[in-house]
């Protein structure tokens, strides 16, 4: 981006790309859309002009997950439309369930957990805000996007998240108790067990 670039250029680039592509497919269209409602976001702070190209992104490949996210983003910071952001990202987290087993599917659930937990925790439903920043931090360990949202909600509200944990604890706990109960009951009817310790 040139420094002296205004809003008025970037419309202009995006009309010539999608002149270029108009006879491609919709995805293509959806990717041009997509950058240039990154661009007007992240490097112009643009909230309206970003509304208007992701949605365009959205409306041409509906399973753009990465304008999604972006969306829920600019909703979220851009507008403070925070009811319309949480949509979004809910809608985003069932996406992710279909592309789980892959590395773009973990960070981008990564991703979308932590932007909920920082919606949720700046609308001050702290317990719920908890809960999801316990899933994102076992999808990836050790980020500094999680440590930062864990410090904030450590300082609102030690006592929740300690709740949280404990919850979460005693969920695996009685989970692995159920595994026991089951994996024993097979051996004692002498079945092999074997594979279905190392498969977990």
């Amino acid at each position: 981006g040139h420094p002296h670039t205004t809003v008025a250029d970037v419309i202009q680039a995006y009309s010539a790309a999608v002149a270029k592509v108009r006879g491609c497919n919709m995805q293509i269209v959806a990717r041009v859309h997509l950058h240039f409602g990154s661009f007007a976001w992240e490097v112009k702070k643009d909230a309206a002009t970003a509304l208007l190209h992701l949605r365009s992104a959205i409306k041409c490949d509906a399973a753009n997950i990465g304008a999604k996210l972006v969306l829920a983003q600019v909703l979220h910071k851009g507008m403070r439309d925070y009811a319309a952001a949480e949509i979004e990202l809910r809608q985003l987290l069932e996406m992710c369930q279909v592309i789980q087993h892959y590395d773009v599917g973990r960070d981008l659930r990564f991703q979308t957990l932590i932007t909920l937990v920082g919606l949720l925790s700046r609308t001050e439903r702290y317990a719920e805000a908890a809960k999801v920043l316990l899933e994102a931090e076992d999808v990836v360990e050790g980020s500094e996007q999680a440590a930062k949202e864990r410090r904030y909600l450590e300082t609102m509200c030690p006592k929740i998240l300690e709740a949280a944990e404990k919850e979460e604890e005693d969920v695996m706990d009685a989970k692995v108790r159920s595994k026991t109960r089951v994996l024993v009951g097979a051996y004692l009817q002498g079945a092999d067990v074997g594979a279905e310790f190392t498969a977990g």
